[in-house]
C-alpha cells in the first residue's frame, strides 16, 4: 500500500507509473527473484485533497498489466478513519484478506 503521497502533487501522479515499474525491477534485482510476485493496493484517497489520485490509480490499472507477476488489490468499500484516507480496523482486516486472496489466486490455489 503506497501511492497516496504520490496522489497529492501532480507531477508525481505523472510519473508514478514509471517509477513503480522501476521499484518492482529493482526489489526483484536487489532479492535475485526475477519471478516474485507483486501484490499491491489501489490508492484511495479523498481525490478534493489528491489531485493526482485519478493518475496514480490509472498508472496502477496499467501498471497490472505491464508488469510481469502483478496483481492489484481494490479497496473499494473498505471502511476508513474519519479522516477519509486511513483506514480503520475493519477496513485493515478486509484488506488483509484481500491480499491473501489475491496471493493465493497468484498461488493457483
Amino acid at each position: 500500500m503506497q501511492g497516496e503521497r504520490d496522489a497529492r502533487f501532480p507531477a508525481a501522479g505523472e510519473q508514478y507509473g514509471a517509477n513503480l515499474s522501476v521499484l518492482v525491477d529493482r526489489i526483484r534485482e536487489d532479492l535475485d527473484a526475477p519471478d516474485l510476485p507483486f501484490i499491491f493496493g489501489q490508492v484511495n484517497p479523498p481525490p478534493e485533497r489528491y489531485p493526482a489520485s485519478e493518475d496514480v490509480r490509472n498508472a496502477q490499472q496499467a501498471a497490472e498489466r505491464l508488469i510481469r507477476a502483478a496483481t492489484m488489490v481494490s479497496t473499494e468499500g473498505l471502511a476508513k478513519h474519519d479522516d477519509d484516507l486511513h483506514y480503520n480496523t475493519e477496513g485493515q482486516l478486509e484488506l488483509g484478506r484481500r491480499f491473501a486472496r489475491a496471493y493465493l489466486a497468484m498461488r493457483g490455489r
